[in-house]
């Protein structure tokens, strides 16, 4: 294969591990009522069933950016997609929550090192001016994990029984798997041991930095809080079942493809700046106006908002994250670890304060306000941002 078709199959790869990070995610919320009436959890020990994924996923992040950097982004996402790929199977054949969490916490130890390593694939295969277009393409795997946990996998339940999807993810992360074998035969850039020896992680975390972690930290909160709540939410409020609150949740991840695709294009014409902060505002607002929607056609207008907002953004923050140090690619795995654990502090609050509000006011519109709350931190930071487009 010529040098110029595999670094595309290399972001094919990449946008399908991030597809595999999102559906190990969003499966669980798709059987959340059924696996809660059958294990007799309270809202909130539901809500930790999301956050233990959570929880590995995040510790994991610095120690998966490190091992990207020194083994190669191809080699450190084969590991991380044959460990998502054996936790499905503990959650079916356990049929238990000490199980549910052992297969959640196992299946964010794998995902959590999925993001760092394709980072560190795009980073040092495509040039700065492209970067921007390619972690667009990447961002798009976010949207259609989406389409795939609330539209497909909700069609996979026959009656009471919540296992085929996660039947399902077990096979098509299996076959991603098998495709992430050829990147690794043709060799990757990495790390020198000399290189590793020398990092020093303190330096790698900037003011640059941590300003880009106030807008993926706001589009976590919301993104995943949501999320793991809205098939609930549709089915208690609107009284839809598993299979329409699906088709209506899987527009989010149909909005968010074209987004991201749209966010990396219009960084490069306008900026990332002014992008950011359209995502930002649209992250703060929309759960808000979901928690208030009287009918399906509010609703849905909502979470279409909702799922430009949680997309648009990634592409150009992506993007300027291997470049908020002075190290720039050599420590892009690295960087991006950083950036993704202090990013995921959101991810892990965020399905948890949703159940609290539910068991003690009984209220989504509680939580879902809450989360958009936060989310005003990632509007200060689209406007500190002070980086000038890449051409």
């Amino acid at each position: 294969m010529q040098p110029g078709l595999r670094r595309y199959y290399v972001l094919a790869v990449a946008t399908l591990g991030f597809v595999v990070q999102g559906l190990s995610l969003f499966s669980y919320p798709t059987i959340s009522t059924l696996v809660s009436h059958q294990f007799v959890l309270s809202n909130t020990e539901s809500g930790i069933l999301t956050s233990a994924f959570v929880l590995t996923y995040t510790i994991v992040q610095i120690p998966a950016g490190l091992v990207a950097d020194r083994i190669g982004g191809s080699k450190t996402l084969l590991l991380c997609l044959s460990i998502v790929t054996v936790a499905p199977p503990i959650f079916i054949l356990g049929g238990n929550f000490d199980a549910a969490l052992l297969s959640r916490a196992i299946a964010g130890l794998g995902a959590g090192m999925i993001l760092p390593s394709g980072v560190r694939i795009l980073s040092s295969s495509f040039p700065p001016k492209e970067l921007h277009r390619a972690t667009g393409v990447l961002g798009t795997g976010w949207g259609q994990s989406q389409v795939l946990a609330f539209l497909v996998l909700p069609v996979l339940i026959f009656g009471q029984n919540w296992r085929p999807p996660l039947e399902f993810s077990a096979a098509f992360t299996l076959a991603i798997t098998l495709l992430a074998i050829l990147p690794v035969k043709w060799g990757t850039t990495k790390m020198s041991s000399s290189s590793l020896k020398m990092v020093d992680a303190r330096s790698l975390m900037t003011k640059k930095l941590f300003i880009l972690v106030l807008g993926n930290f706001t589009a976590l909160v919301v993104m995943v809080g949501v999320l793991a709540w809205i098939p609930a939410f549709l089915n208690a409020r609107l009284g839809l079942n598993e299979v329409d609150a699906g088709r209506l949740i899987a527009v989010i991840g149909v909005v968010g493809i074209v987004a991201s695709f749209a966010g990396g294009i219009l960084s490069q014409k306008i900026g990332p700046r002014p992008v950011i902060l359209i995502s930002m505002v649209l992250l703060a607002a929309s759960p808000y106006f979901i928690g208030i929607s009287g009918s399906w056609q509010v609703a849905l207008f909502w979470m279409s908002m909702l799922g430009i907002g949680g997309s648009l953004y990634f592409g150009p923050l992506t993007a300027l994250v291997p470049y908020s140090s002075d190290r720039g690619v050599e420590f892009a795995g690295l960087s991006f670890g950083i950036f993704n654990t202090m990013s995921n502090v959101g991810s892990f609050i965020s399905p948890i304060i949703i159940g609290y509000a539910l068991d003690t006011t009984g209220s989504y519109l509680v939580g879902f306000t809450a989360l958009g709350a936060l989310g005003i931190s990632g509007v200060v930071g689209a406007l500190l941002i002070r980086e000038r487009r890449t051409s």
